[in-house]
């Protein structure tokens, strides 16, 4: 089996009798081009262990006022505990949910919608504002106390919770643990080590190369930058760039869309160096950072962060 792929699954606690479990499926297969494909949501009956498929994409499930709100294409669809519809937003905008209440984030394209997670009434709207960091589903029990309070943060593009590319491993190892006491190991190759650690339900890779951070990589949605930007997330194509070396160039935020690495193009955003702009994707600017958004279904799937990046 390729160790560079994976098969990862998460549950998460609905109704008492209740669970939601979905996952992610990646492979890196010949001309290491790599895909990810996400695993329906089902609802799983916990007495009877019978499992229902709901619509729904990555990271999109929230769970608030008794009802499994789930996003999709079409927009957010509310589910009471016989997996009835209850009600429906026909647009699918960024969302968040706190006990009883669903925040809706700019919907009016000035201000937060508030409604009642229950029965999806309108309350009120407030200051546009991105409610919470992250999901709110709990970390895993079986999460130690010192990986409990790993912050659901994503620093574009060098920082993944607590971890901070080129930053000493020993640091890492403190935090979240050394091999064999949390970090599982892949691989070894030419001095450097290729792991994981378990974290949020996930895989959260590393490579700590010359005592420090290599590169990480991860599929969890748990991670988000403070405009809530994550796995789980759109990016929009945008318009044409016309370059010398391409005729149509798409550009977000510093990175290019869909380059052309090795013999075929990677699907992928990249962006290469530190600065606001990509230096060009040549063999020239290896061993510099570089940085992938990798995408399914036209949604991030994963995103790998390298700091001496080599092909």
């Amino acid at each position: 089996m390729n160790p560079y792929s994976s098969d990862e699954r998460w549950a998460r606690p609905l109704w008492p009798g209740s669970i939601l479990v979905g996952g992610v499926e990646s492979r890196l297969p010949r001309r290491e081009a790599w895909r990810s494909l996400f695993v329906p949501p089902r609802v799983l009956d916990t007495h009877r262990w019978r499992a229902h498929v709901v619509r729904g994409q990555w990271g999109d499930a929230l769970f608030a006022g008794g009802r499994l709100i789930v996003g999709a294409a079409r927009g957010w669809t509310a589910y009471d505990r016989r997996l009835r519809i209850r009600y429906t937003i026909p647009r699918l905008v960024p969302a968040q949910a706190f006990r009883n209440r669903l925040y809706l984030e700019r919907r009016d394209g000035a201000a937060t919608r508030v409604l009642d997670a229950r029965t999806g009434r309108f309350l009120r709207r407030i200051r546009p504002t991105y409610i919470v960091p992250a999901f709110t589903w709990p970390a895993p029990r079986a999460a130690s106390a010192r990986r409990a309070d790993d912050p659901p943060l994503l620093v574009p593009w060098t920082k993944v919770g607590d971890i901070t590319l080129n930053e000493p491993a020993t640091r890492v190892e403190r935090e979240y643990g050394s091999v064999g006491h949390g970090f599982h190991v892949v691989d070894r190759y030419s001095g450097a080590i290729y792991g994981y650690y378990r974290l949020h339900g996930s895989k959260v890779f590393l490579t700590f190369d010359r005592g420090r951070v290599s590169d990480i990589g991860f599929t969890t949605p748990y991670y988000r930058t403070r405009s809530g930007f994550g796995v789980g997330s759109r990016i929009p194509l945008g318009p044409c760039h016309r370059t010398a070396t391409t005729p149509c160039e798409h550009r977000w935020r510093g990175f290019l869309y869909n380059l052309r690495l090795r013999e075929d193009p990677c699907r992928c955003w990249v962006k290469v160096g530190l600065g606001a702009r990509s230096l060009r994707p040549t063999t020239e600017n290896f061993l510099k950072p570089w940085f992938f958004i990798y995408l399914s279904h036209g949604r991030v799937a994963r995103l790998y962060l390298a700091w001496r990046y080599v092909d």
